[in-house]
C-alpha cells in the first residue's frame, strides 16, 4: 500500500500556493499531498487546519468525490468552534459542504447550509462570499424551478461580481445564469454567458472550470440541434483540458458525445455506445446521488436502438433500483423514461400487451410530472407575493403607528380632540385600501410574468400546462403551428444578437395580432414558437398558417431593421385530423412537419 509522505512547507500559505497552482497544472498529485500533510496539521495555527479542511473540501467537490467533500467540511466546521470570532471562512465552509449536500441529494440540507453562509457573509460585509451565496442560493432555486426568484437572486449575484476583480467569481455567475437561461429556452443568451464564464476563468487561470464552461456550450448547441459542432467541442475539452480534466468531466463529456451521434440527423448508434462505455469507466469518479441512473437509462436507449433488448430489460431493472435515492422531480423524470424505453422496446418484440402497461405507466407519470411543476410554480409565486405582503404590511403599520402618535399628540392640546381622530382614523383606513390595491396588483403582475416570455411578452412554455390540460378536460378539438424562423444563426452572426432579438419580437409580435382572442402564442425558445388554435379544422390551421407566413415575408424589414427579408417555415398538426388529444403528441406531428418544411426549401407551410 502506498502511504503520503509528508512533504515540508516554509509555513501553510506556502503549502495553500502550491496546492492552487496544482489545482490549474496538476491535480490529480493533490491528493497525496493533502495526505501528506495531516500529520503536520497540529504544528499550524488553528485558522491554518480550518484552512486546510476547506481546501480539500472545495478539491473534493471539485473532483466529484463528494462524500470526502462532506467530511473535510465537517472537520473544519468542528475547529471554527474554537474561534473566538466569526470569520468568512465559516461561509466557505458551509458553502462547501452545501455543495456537497446538493450534489448527494440532501437539497434541504444544503440549502440551509447556503442560507446560513450567506447571511453571515452579509453580516461581516464581505462582498465576494455574498455573491457566491447568491450564486448557490439561485442555482438551487432553478432545479426546483423556481425561475423568477433564480433570476433575482443570480442577477443579485451578478451586480456584486461585476464590482468585484474575481475573475473565478465572475466565471460562476455567469456559468450559473447560462444554465437558467438554458432551462428558460433562451439559448443564444445561455452561449453568451457560457463565452463570458470561459473567458473569465480562463483570466483567473482555473482551466478545470474553463473546461465546465466549455461543457455547458456544447450542451447548448447539442438542445439547438447543432450536434457537429457540439462534437468538435466535446473532442477539443479532452485535448485541450487532458491533464486537468476529472473523471466527473470525462464522464460528463463521454455521454455527451454518446448523445449527439445518437440525435444527429444521421445517426451512429454504435459509435455512440462506445462513448457511453467509455464515460461508464469513470462513473466511480464521481459520487453524484443521480449519475448512476441517467447514466444506465442512456445505455438502455442505446441498446434498444440496436434491437439489444434482452440486455435493455437487465440495464432498466438494475435503473429501477437506484431511482428511490433521486429527488422528487428527478424520481419521476426517470421513471417516465424508463417506461418509455419499456413500451418501445416491448413494442419492437410484438409484447403489445406489456408495451400498453408500460406506456399507460408513463402517461400516468408525466401527469404528475406537471403536476409537481405546477405546484412548484404556485409555491413560487406565493412566497414572492407573501414577502411583497409582509413588506407593504410592515411599511402600513409604521405609517398607522406614526399617524395614531401625531393624531393623540395634536388632541391633547387641541379642543378639537374629536375632529383630529376621526381624520387619523379616516387616514389609517385609506391606508390600508391602498396597500390591499398593491397587493392585489403585485399578485397580478407575479402571476402574469411567471407564464410570459420576458423577450416578447407572449406565453412562455410553461402555460401549456394549463393549456394542454384544459383542451383535454373539455375534449375541445384544436389545431398546432409549429413556427420557425428560416436561417436565423446567419441573422445573429451577421447582424449581432441585438437585431436577432429585435427580429424575434416583432414576428412574436406580428404573429399575437394576427391572432383570434381565443388563440394562444408562445415561444418555446430560440427563435422557434408554437400557435395553439381552438376549434379549429386542418383546413383552416393551414389557411393561418399561409396567411403568417406571408405576413413576416412581406413585413418592410429592410426599411424598419436594415436587415434582408426574414421568413418563416410552419408545420401544422390537428387533434382530430391525426387523433390525438394530448398537446405534446400533437407537437411532435407538427414539429415533424416544420421539419418536412425546412427540409423542402423553407419559407413554406407543410401539414
Amino acid at each position: 500500500m502506498n502511504t503520503a509522505s509528508a512533504q515540508e512547507f516554509e509555513d501553510f500559505a506556502a503549502f495553500e500556493s502550491t496546492v492552487k497552482e496544482l489545482e490549474k497544472t496538476a491535480p490529480q498529485r493533490i491528493p497525496e499531498l493533502l495526505e501528506g500533510q495531516k500529520p503536520l496539521l497540529n504544528t499550524y495555527s488553528l485558522v491554518n487546519q480550518i484552512q486546510y479542511y476547506l481546501l480539500a473540501s472545495e478539491f473534493y467537490n471539485n473532483r466529484g468525490n463528494f462524500e470526502l467533500a462532506k467530511t473535510n467540511a465537517n472537520q473544519g466546521l468542528e475547529l471554527v468552534k474554537q474561534q473566538n470570532s466569526p470569520s468568512a471562512l465559516i461561509s466557505e465552509l458551509l458553502y462547501s459542504r452545501g455543495f456537497a449536500y446538493e450534489n448527494l441529494g440532501d437539497s434541504e440540507a444544503a440549502m440551509q447550509d447556503y442560507q446560513n453562509g450567506t447571511q453571515l457573509a452579509e453580516s461581516l460585509e464581505h462582498l465576494e462570499n455574498t455573491a457566491y451565496g447568491y450564486i448557490n442560493i439561485g442555482a438551487m432555486q432553478y432545479l426546483a424551478q423556481q425561475f423568477q426568484a433564480s433570476l433575482q437572486t443570480l442577477n443579485k449575484a451578478r451586480e456584486l461580481a461585476e464590482q468585484s476583480d474575481d475573475e473565478q467569481l465572475k466565471g460562476y455567475v455567469y456559468s450559473e445564469l447560462g444554465i437558467l437561461y438554458n432551462y428558460l429556452g433562451d439559448n443564444e443568451s445561455s452561449l453568451d454567458l457560457y463565452d463570458m464564464s470561459y473567458n473569465s476563468y480562463m483570466n483567473a487561470g482555473h482551466k478545470i472550470f474553463a473546461a465546465r464552461a466549455r461543457l455547458n456550450t456544447g450542451s447548448a448547441l447539442m438542445e439547438m440541434g447543432r450536434y457537429e459542432e457540439a462534437i468538435v467541442l466535446f473532442k477539443g475539452i479532452l485535448t485541450t483540458f487532458e491533464k486537468e480534466i476529472s473523471p466527473r468531466l470525462a464522464y460528463y463529456v463521454n455521454t455527451r458525445l454518446a448523445s449527439c451521434y445518437s440525435e444527429k440527423d444521421e445517426p451512429n448508434y454504435e459509435l455512440a455506445y462506445q462513448y457511453l462505455i467509455t464515460a461508464g469507466k469513470y462513473i466511480q469518479g464521481t459520487d453524484a446521488h443521480d449519475v448512476p441512473v441517467f447514466y444506465l437509462l442512456e445505455r438502455a436507449e442505446l441498446l434498444h436502438q440496436l434491437a439489444r433488448h434482452d440486455e435493455v430489460d437487465d440495464v432498466l431493472k438494475e435503473a429501477m433500483v437506484h431511482i428511490p435515492s433521486m429527488t422528487k422531480h428527478n424520481q419521476l423524470y426517470s421513471k417516465s423514461h424508463l417506461y418509455s424505453i419499456q413500451a418501445r422496446s416491448y413494442y419492437q418484440r410484438e409484447n403489445y400487451k406489456a408495451a400498453l402497461a408500460s406506456q399507460k405507466l408513463r402517461h400516468q407519470l408525466r401527469y404528475e410530472r406537471h403536476k409537481l411543476e405546477q405546484q412548484d410554480e404556485v409555491t413560487e409565486l406565493k412566497m414572492q407575493f407573501e414577502s411583497e405582503q409582509a413588506d407593504v404590511a410592515a411599511k402600513i403599520l409604521e405609517e398607522q403607528k406614526a399617524i395614531n402618535n401625531l393624531a393623540l399628540e395634536k388632541a391633547k392640546a387641541s379642543s378639537q380632540f374629536q375632529w383630529q381622530l376621526s381624520l387619523a382614523v379616516t387616514l389609517i383606513a385609506l391606508l390600508f385600501a391602498w396597500g390591499f390595491i398593491k397587493l392585489v396588483q403585485k399578485q397580478r403582475v407575479l402571476k402574469a410574468v411567471s407564464q410570459t416570455d420576458p423577450l416578447t411578452g407572449v406565453a412562455n412554455r410553461y402555460r401549456l400546462l394549463t393549456i394542454g390540460q384544459r383542451l383535454i378536460d373539455e375534449a375541445m378539438p384544436y389545431s398546432l403551428l409549429m413556427l420557425d424562423i428560416d436561417d436565423f444563426k446567419q441573422v445573429n452572426d451577421s447582424q449581432g444578437h441585438s437585431i436577432g432579438d429585435k427580429v424575434i419580437k416583432k414576428i412574436a409580435e406580428l404573429v399575437a395580432n394576427a391572432m383570434r382572442e381565443s388563440d394562444t402564442v408562445v415561444r418555446l425558445g430560440g427563435e422557434e414558437f408554437m400557435v395553439i388554435l381552438p376549434n379549429t379544422t386542418l383546413a383552416q390551421a393551414d389557411e393561418t398558417a399561409e396567411r403568417l407566413r406571408l405576413l413576416v415575408m412581406h413585413y418592410p424589414w429592410q426599411e424598419k431593421l436594415g436587415i434582408e427579408a426574414v421568413t418563416i417555415s410552419l408545420g401544422v398538426a390537428n387533434s382530430q385530423h391525426q387523433q390525438v388529444s394530448e398537446i405534446e403528441s400533437l407537437s411532435r406531428i407538427a414539429d415533424e412537419k416544420l421539419y418536412q418544411a425546412k427540409a423542402s426549401g423553407r419559407n413554406r407551410v407543410c401539414s
